[in-house]
């Protein structure tokens, strides 16, 4: 009996024990781990991002705000630009209507109503542009100078150019050719009233002029004819 108690204890410790850590799944992706699940191929598992990742990280979305942010200023500068078009258009289009107004009494006999920017633009010399108002008018959006501190501000110069009269035509009778022009200041402080010649908002020197680079301007032609 004894003989066999230390046969079956030698047996016990020959056996091998399993160990169900040993065996390893193999992953494309990742590498090989344990059914434990430790790497076994000789690499840590990573526990998180290097500093180097998170510097680069945060110099790529620099980048890309900066780009955003360029973006942005150049949609609000371009969104200025066409709110002062669009205003000086109007601005043109109102006295065109009040002109086309002022024609509908005028017959090639009777000139137009004394008062009128028609009979205003009527009496200009022709050939050259002319301030339509004061030299101090400033007009607004709606067609008028509003006063010192009256909403919305005047912030546009009118011009009317007046184009060579028609050989033999009496003036009653004479249409009214030429175009209107609305300039102003994109930026404050910038001065863009050249007096009663508007010509020079259309030279190079006015253009190269430091002291009105900050300046714009819209044309509209018309021509208005006796009924």
């Amino acid at each position: 009996m004894a003989v066999k108690s230390a046969v079956k204890a030698q047996n016990r410790k020959q056996t091998p024990i399993l160990d169900t850590c040993a065996f390893t799944l193999d992953s494309p992706a990742s590498g090989r781990y344990s059914a434990c699940g430790e790497r076994v191929d000789g690499e840590s598992m990573r526990r998180g991002f290097t500093l180097i990742e998170v510097l680069v990280a945060g110099a790529v979305l620099s980048i890309g705000c900066l780009g955003l942010l360029a973006m942005l200023t150049t949609s609000l500068s371009q969104r200025t630009v066409s709110r002062d078009r669009t205003q000086a258009t109007l601005l043109a289009e109102g006295f065109l209507v009040q002109m086309a107004r002022d024609a509908r009494t005028w017959t090639p006999t009777v000139n137009p109503p004394a008062g009128t920017h028609l009979r205003t633009v009527q009496t200009m010399p022709v050939g050259a542009w002319q301030r339509l108002g004061a030299a101090a008018d400033l007009y607004n959006v709606n067609g008028i100078v509003p006063p010192p501190g009256t909403l919305p501000a005047g912030r546009f110069h009118v011009g009317v150019f007046r184009r060579q009269q028609t050989p033999g035509l009496p003036a009653p009778a004479d249409p009214i050719t030429g175009a209107i022009r609305v300039a102003w200041a994109k930026n404050p402080g910038v001065i863009c009233d050249v007096g009663a010649d508007f010509d020079d908002f259309d030279t190079t020197a006015f253009r190269n002029n430091e002291n009105v680079q900050g300046c714009d301007f819209i044309t509209l032609p018309f021509t208005f004819s006796p009924n």
